[in-house]
């Protein structure tokens, strides 16, 4: 396991944590500094790493390791007793004791990186694509939403780490995700995705021509694909079948892949849709030989959303040289995702950790004790699945009774607001009603008062006379 330096351990109890991570209290006043105390790791002891001591012992803790069976039990204290400092992931990194027997029988680093990270970058805008909600053509589509792609996480693990161990383990947690019922399910699932996955982990890493990289996928997907085909078909006999798609002309490609998407389209089953999938995406690049044309699965893209992912596949295996503009923009700002160096003394960016998510979950059987937590981005939380890998997971708006209930309360507010309104306008007609009324009887006590004031005028003239 690679660090920046040599770790410190000390073994606390779990009520020193909170003044160690508010830094009210001192790490040097609870117990020694020891190698990593393992066999003292039981009766709910929790060993603190810490990269290096300064002089007056006060320091970020880098993480805590807790034992498996203690994990649940210690999380349940905390967030009832201790809820200041939940989650703990504001704070410092949290491992089980497998987790963190497995990073440090791994060795940490960019393996084969320079070999896998633009296969892996090319595949995770292809999920980007195929997972989007709508057709968008990818010049539109915002780089953040490579982060909340399965690949990303995926790639990641492969990436940071050795071994197969940390892989595995972040492909069940992913999967365990991805058949929760209580976040909206994707387009995509890791059954679909796995054997591209595959592919990239256990394929050569040769760039190839247009053709030979096409046909290379098909082969590819033949052996790692299972599910509906027909007795001894190839897909590469499929595509090869479409004699227009090796025209020189443009004109004609276009048409031989409009007759083999017709054909493809007007399969009835999910399965054959599915199967069929890399034929599609293989036809989309020979069209353009190379990405340029990759606005023609924009189209049908909804109906064969896998074909995105083998479209990145197959540009993965030619490289930059038959990439457009707007494809190598996309595949550069996905390796720079990619590239983030991963040190486990570091501290994890996400929003929370993969123990605390599982456990929350497992006890509140809700969102909503999710939707309450400190986060990054708004209605979207960060889940470092294993260290050092992290997936955005949209969260899911209010349930259907807070929705009722919201829509009752702004219905109460209306009617409310409407009886105000209805009373505010009777007392104005009444008002209006007053200031006429008295408008006419002054109005009429004018006129009294002008008469008699004539008719008095009169009588005086006629006595003058007499």
């Amino acid at each position: 396991m690679k660090n920046t330096g040599e770790v410190s351990w000390f073994l606390i109890n779990k009520e020193d944590l909170v003044g160690l991570l508010l830094g009210e209290s001192n790490i040097i006043d609870y117990s020694r500094k020891r190698p990593f105390p393992v066999r003292d790791l039981k009766n709910g002891k929790i060993a603190v790493g810490l990269p290096a001591l300064s002089r007056n012992g006060k320091c970020d803790i880098s993480y805590i390791v807790i034992s498996d069976d203690y994990i649940n039990d210690f999380l349940s204290w905390v967030r009832v007793y201790s809820e200041v400092i939940f989650p703990i992931s504001q704070f410092t990194r949290v491992l089980t004791l497998s987790e963190y027997s497995l990073l440090s029988n791994d060795d940490l680093g960019m393996f084969d990186a320079i070999e896998k990270l633009s296969r892996w970058a090319c595949v995770s805008v292809g999920e980007t694509l195929a997972q989007s909600e709508s057709s968008i053509e990818l010049k539109n589509i915002a780089l953040s939403r490579v982060l909340s792609t399965y690949t990303l996480p995926i790639a990641r693990s492969n990436i940071n780490h050795l071994g197969l161990d940390l892989f595995k383990l972040c492909h069940d947690r992913l999967h365990k995700i991805s058949h929760d019922n209580r976040f909206s399910r994707r387009t995509l699932q890791l059954e679909h995705l796995s054997p591209v996955w595959d592919i990239v982990l256990n394929g050569s890493s040769h760039e190839n021509s247009a053709s030979d990289a096409v046909y290379l996928m098909l082969d590819y997907a033949s052996k790692y694909t299972s599910g509906y085909r027909k007795p001894d078909e190839k897909l590469s006999e499929v595509l090869a079948k479409n004699v227009l798609l090796r025209s020189d002309s443009i004109e004609e490609r276009v048409m031989g892949f409009n007759k083999l998407s017709t054909e493809i389209i007007n399969l009835k089953s999910e399965s054959e849709l599915n199967f069929y999938s890399p034929v599609i995406a293989a036809a989309v690049f020979l069209v353009g030989r190379g990405t340029s044309h990759l606005f023609l699965l924009n189209k049908i893209g909804g109906l064969i959303p896998m074909a995105f992912v083998w479209f990145g596949l197959i540009a993965s295996f030619t490289g930059p040289k038959l990439w457009d503009v707007t494809w190598l923009r996309a595949v550069k700002g996905a390796e720079k995702l990619l590239k983030n160096k991963f040190e486990l003394d570091s501290i994890s960016q996400a929003d929370i950790c993969w123990l605390e998510f599982s456990w929350l979950l497992e006890v509140f059987k809700s969102v909503e004790e999710l939707n309450e937590l400190p986060k990054m981005l708004p209605k979207t939380l960060s889940v470092e699945i294993i260290p050092g890998s992290t997936l955005h997971l949209r969260l899911p708006g209010q349930s259907q009774e807070q929705e009722a209930k919201i829509k009752n309360d702004v219905s109460m507010r209306e009617r409310a607001l409407e009886d105000a309104l209805s009373q505010l306008f009777s007392l104005s007609n009444k008002l209006q009603d007053q200031v006429n009324y008295y408008s006419s009887q002054k109005e009429r006590g004018n006129t009294f008062s002008k008469k008699n004031t004539r008719e008095s005028a009169t009588r005086n003239k006629g006595a003058r006379k007499v």
